[in-house]
C-alpha cells in the first residue's frame, strides 16, 4: 500500500461517500521506508518519530491494559468463599449440579463446542466433593444459576484455573469478574505456550476471514496488526485491513474509549501494533468484535496477554 493511502472503516457510523453523500474524514496510513506504519487522524498532529513512536510503545503503558484502571477494579474479583455445597453432577453446559438442586456456573470462562473433555475434567475434579463459591453477587442470574469463582475445599486453585491451565477454557472478561482477568490470563499461559486444547488453533489471524466468519456468534480470540485507527460518531475502529466490506474490525464505543484513556492508552497508539483481542465475533461487512473493556485487548506481542 503506497504512502498516503486512504482507508474507509466499516460499521453503522461511517460508510463511504456514495453511502453517506458527504465525504467524512478518513484515516490515512503512511508507511515510511524501513519504519513502522504511522497513523494520521483528522485534526491531529502527524504521528511520526517526533510524536508517538509506535514501534517502541512503552511496555508499562501496554501493561496498563490488564492493570487496575480505577479503584473499582480492585473489588471486581470476588475473594470471599462463603457458600459451600456438594457437587452431584455436571450438566451439558459445564455447569455444576449441586446437592440442593441449585446450579453453579464457572464465571469468567468461555468454552468451545467440544464439551465432553470439559465435563470429564470437572467430573474428576469436583463431583462428589464439597465446593466453595465466591461471587460479587450471590443473586442467581436470569437462568437461576449461582455464578462466581469456584474451588474444591477451603484452599487450592479454583476450578477456573484448573480448566484454563489445561486449555479447556478461555479467560473471558465479564461484569463482576474483570479484576480476575490477570489471574486467569496467567493461568492460561502454560496451555498457550504449549498449544494445548483450544490454543492448538487459537488465536485466529485477523486476516483469516473465513475462519473468523465460521466463529460468528461465538467467543474467540484473534490476533493481527492494526492497519489504521478510525474515529466515527460515537464509535471508534481498529481496522485490520483496507477494505471495510470484508476485512476484520474491532469496534469501540465511547465508554470503551474512555476506559482506555483512563488507563493512559490512547487508541491512536494501536496503529501499527500487533494486538490480540477477545470477544464474540459478529458480521459487520466482515468479521468484527465489539470491545467494552480494556481487558479484552492485549497489545504486547499479539500472541498472548502479557507475553
Amino acid at each position: 500500500m503506497g504512502a498516503g493511502a486512504r482507508f474507509g472503516y466499516k460499521g453503522d457510523v461511517w460508510k463511504s461517500q456514495s453511502r453517506r453523500g458527504a465525504m467524512m474524514p478518513a484515516v490515512s496510513l503512511r508507511v515510511a521506508s524501513g519504519g513502522p506504519p504511522t497513523a494520521r487522524l483528522p485534526g491531529a498532529r502527524r504521528m511520526t518519530g517526533d510524536g508517538w513512536r509506535l514501534a517502541a510503545f512503552p511496555a508499562l503503558i501496554l501493561a496498563a491494559l490488564l492493570a487496575v484502571p480505577h479503584e473499582a477494579r480492585a473489588a471486581d474479583c470476588p475473594t470471599v468463599f462463603d457458600t459451600m455445597a456438594h457437587v452431584t453432577g455436571i450438566d451439558a453446559s459445564g455447569d455444576l449440579i449441586l446437592s440442593d438442586a441449585r446450579i453453579a456456573r464457572l464465571a469468567g470462562l468461555a468454552f468451545d463446542d467440544d464439551m465432553p473433555p470439559v465435563r470429564a475434567a470437572l467430573e474428576q475434579l469436583a463431583v462428589g466433593r464439597a465446593i466453595a463459591i465466591a461471587s460479587t453477587s450471590m443473586k442467581p442470574d436470569r437462568y437461576g444459576r449461582l455464578s462466581g469463582l469456584i474451588r474444591v475445599g477451603e484452599d487450592g486453585p479454583t476450578l477456573q484455573q484448573a480448566l484454563l491451565v489445561r486449555g479447556l477454557a478461555l479467560a473471558q472478561p465479564e461484569e463482576g469478574m474483570l479484576g480476575c482477568m490477570p489471574e486467569h490470563v496467567e493461568a492460561e499461559r502454560p496451555a498457550r505456550e504449549k498449544r494445548l486444547g483450544l490454543w492448538a488453533r487459537l488465536p485466529l489471524a485477523a486476516r483469516d476471514i473465513a475462519a473468523l466468519n465460521a466463529r460468528q456468534g461465538r467467543f474467540t480470540i484473534l490476533t493481527g496488526r492494526v492497519r489504521s485507527v478510525g474515529k466515527g460518531r460515537g464509535v471508534d475502529y481498529l481496522n485490520f485491513g483496507p477494505i471495510w466490506r470484508q476485512d476484520t474490525t474491532v469496534r469501540l464505543d465511547s465508554r470503551a474509549r474512555a476506559a482506555f484513556e483512563q488507563a493512559d492508552v490512547p487508541l491512536e497508539a494501536f496503529a501499527g501494533r500487533q494486538i490480540l483481542v477477545r470477544g464474540v465475533v459478529f458480521e459487520a461487512g466482515g468479521p468484527a468484535i465489539d470491545v467494552r473493556w480494556t481487558e479484552q485487548v492485549d497489545a504486547g506481542s499479539g500472541t498472548g496477554v502479557g507475553n
